[in-house]
């Protein structure tokens, strides 16, 4: 009869323990003199000893996320007062549960991708650590985001994407059936540097030498980001505009042709190949293929809205395009005077929408916020040579060739509340350059200068905006040159890129989102309090991650009292098991001079934890022979640990004694001279416990077989 000692640490003597190997599931323990074991013997364990680290459930959970105004009891600010709303997260994670270890990489990528929608939160300097007490007990995390301290470099002249906003794949009868049918071959491509790609095919060519923009038809429209932001984090290009004084200055034509140039959220039109459905509008043709017109305009319509097809009671332009051209912020060149329209919500006949509607910047009050309140719009004899647009935190302002303000929320009253550029509010946080020429073949306009946040900071990929995961699965129809052109065509590919959708009560948020009172200029924006900045870090945004129910960051948009559907549930796997939001440390660089905002969390109290896998030991160097039911293999099992502990402990140092040894027949006619032991914790599917840390040891018992 014999005992063996196996241990996944053991001091260096002789050469017992071959480092690199010393898992504490899995581990080999080697013999100077081998173990010489009788014939007809059996094995079983004695007693183990391992350290398993505590499991956090938290699959499914509902994280929310806040970035905008800290509320105060005593302030008596609500969520219909602001600009900022509630980001979701519901978390996919891949297992049912997560080691404190892996946890935190899932934490780091929540807190990215929530936070990321907003183009000053700098991913890189998320930090999330474990926290342990003296004994190496769990004990939390400690959280520190932050936000660019930094202010945004120009990428142009760059080499760009040019996208057209019409979608790429136009309703052509290309069968002569009159049906209509969505040609690839025959779309508007990208166009990248002087010339450009299939330039006898595209409508806007682009120089990156000189970041001009030539229109090649009568009448076209682009929306333009820097390349390099496509592929999330790929490469170091350029994304939405930055908010810590970003600017994006236009060339334009004076008054030489009609042009728009302005700044939009992401947004395309395409069509789709989908399955036949007689409750859905399709374009079908002869040859039984059913397209679906997918439109991507930001409309946020419910049952019976539309978009608003005009700017005012202008017809739409170009004259060619299907659907209405959309600018969050747009200045226009009508033929006669110097216009500027935003996006703003509109309770239309039809239903909620968003409409174009003028800014009167012109109008005679409006001296404190504009250089040319003369009572009418800047004729277009004087139109200005340059448009420039500068974004601070969540005031836009617009200026022309001499830096004389055209716009902008200087002293909003209600005099005046119709004459500036609503807040940039989280709806349309990630705004690109757009263009669009109208009778203007051979014409250019000039990005001089623009200054986004790039993939470095901001890794959200282009459509992955708020409106973009409420709404849609799925983006579509964008050309990329790498994936080689349509066969039989001279235009590139498209690439279609996946995003999540939020699914529930988030598909009516967006509405929610900027129908509020302080979002509606031509109600009350005289109420709304524009931050702006100060040095180089925003004023007014702080971080707040709501991680129970009931905050009154999730209150109705009303102010009614009312709750969200959805509440957020993941306080106690982060230890804040009576707090809706989770408690923050002491903070730094909220709009000050020493930069960038850094936000600190820590845990309450000790996260809620489970052991909930199963363990088993498996030792693949003996003789023995099992059978596990879960893989329907034969295995080399022969112990299953205990979830418990003699003590009654799930996790942390654990020790087993076995009440009733469990004898495996060793198979072995002759004896056996054992040189190294190899022992495994395994799960039911032979897979490692990772969950193991620390030193494991198990001591078996050898002896005939009886």
């Amino acid at each position: 009869m014999s005992l063996l000692i196996t241990s996944s640490k053991q001091p260096g003597v002789g050469g017992t323990v071959d480092i690199g190997i010393e898992k504490p599931f899995n581990y080999i323990n080697n013999f100077q003199n081998p173990l010489k074991v009788p014939a007809n013997s059996e094995i079983a364990v004695e007693s183990v000893k391992i350290n398993r680290q505590p499991r956090i459930q938290a699959k499914d959970k509902l994280f929310l996320g806040w970035f905008g105004k800290r509320f105060h009891e005593t302030s008596g600010s609500s969520v219909s007062e602001t600009s900022e709303y509630v980001i979701p997260n519901i978390l996919p994670l891949p297992k049912d549960s997560s080691s404190p270890l892996e946890f935190r990489d899932e934490l780091t990528d929540i807190f990215n991708d929530v936070y990321s929608y907003h183009p000053e939160f700098n991913v890189n300097k998320t930090q999330v650590n474990v926290s342990y007490s003296d004994t190496g007990a769990f004990t939390g995390y400690t959280v520190s985001l932050e936000t660019c301290s930094q202010s945004a470099a120009n990428r142009i002249p760059d080499s760009v994407m040019i996208i057209d906003a019409n979608g790429y794949d136009e309703e052509l009868d290309e069968l002569g059936d009159g049906t209509g049918f969505p040609d690839y071959n025959q779309g508007n491509p990208i166009l990248f540097g002087a010339g450009g790609q299939n330039s006898s095919n595209t409508k806007i060519e682009y120089n990156d030498t000189t970041g001009s923009l030539t229109s090649r038809s009568s009448e076209s429209v682009a929306i333009i980001c820097p390349e390099g932001m496509w592929e999330k984090g790929s490469a170091p290009g350029g994304g939405p505009l930055s908010l810590l004084n970003g600017s994006c200055q236009f060339v334009v034509d004076g008054k030489n042709s009609q042009w728009w140039v302005g700044l939009a959220r992401s947004h395309t039109n395409h069509y789709e190949e989908l399955e036949f459905d007689p409750d859905q509008d399709y374009i079908a043709n002869a040859a039984g293929e059913s397209w679906k017109k997918i439109n991507d305009l930001p409309d946020f319509k419910k049952a019976g809205g539309v978009l608003s097809d005009a700017f005012g009671q202008t017809a739409r332009y170009p004259a060619e395009c299907a659907d209405a051209q959309f600018w969050d912020y747009v200045v226009h060149q009508d033929g006669s005077h110097i216009r500027i329209f935003q996006s703003v919500f509109r309770q239309a006949g039809t239903g909620p929408c968003l409409f174009h509607k003028e800014i009167k910047y012109y109008d005679a009050a409006n001296g404190s916020n504009s250089s040319f309140a003369t009572g009418t719009p800047i004729v277009v004899g004087a139109a200005p040579s340059e448009i420039v647009f500068r974004a601070e935190n969540d005031k836009m302002f617009i200026f022309d060739q001499n830096g004389s303000l055209i716009t902008g929320p200087i002293n909003v009253t209600i005099a005046t509340q119709q004459c500036v550029p609503k807040p940039i509010d989280q709806s349309c946080q990630r705004l690109y350059p757009k263009v669009c020429f109208e009778n203007a073949s051979g014409k250019t306009i000039q990005i001089k200068k623009y200054t986004p946040r790039t993939a470095e900071t901001s890794p959200k990929i282009w459509g992955d905006d708020w409106y973009g995961r409420c709404v849609r699965d799925g983006l579509f129809g964008q050309r990329d040159n790498s994936l080689g052109l349509v066969v039989g065509g001279t235009t590139p590919q498209k690439l279609f890129s996946p995003i999540p959708k939020w699914t529930g009560g988030a598909q009516s948020w967006p509405l929610d989102l900027v129908q509020r009172p302080f979002l509606r200029p031509a109600i009350n924006m005289a109420g709304y309090e524009f931050r702006g900045v100060s040095g180089s870090g925003m004023l007014g945004k702080e971080i707040i991650n709501i991680v129970g129910s009931d905050s009154p960051y999730t209150e109705s948009t009303y102010g009614n009292d009312a709750k969200l559907e959805w509440q957020a549930n993941i306080g106690p796997q982060v230890g804040t098991k009576f707090n809706s939001v989770w408690p923050e440390m002491a903070v730094f660089g909220d709009g000050t001079a020493n930069g960038s905002y850094t936000a600190s969390f820590v845990t309450a109290g000790v996260p809620v934890t489970t052991a909930d896998r199963a363990a088993y030991i498996r030792v693949p160097t003996l003789t023995h022979q099992s059978f596990n039911g879960a893989t329907g293999n034969q295995s080399k099992i022969l112990f299953q640990v205990p979830r418990f502990d003699n003590a009654g402990n799930d996790s942390g140092a654990l020790q087993f004694q076995a009440q009733d040894r469990l004898y495996l027949d060793l198979g072995n006619a002759a004896p056996l001279n054992i040189t190294d032991v190899n022992v495994q914790f395994v799960g039911s599917d032979e897979r490692f416990a990772d969950d193991l840390t620390g030193q494991s040891s198990v001591l078996f018992h050898i002896r005939p077989k009886m």
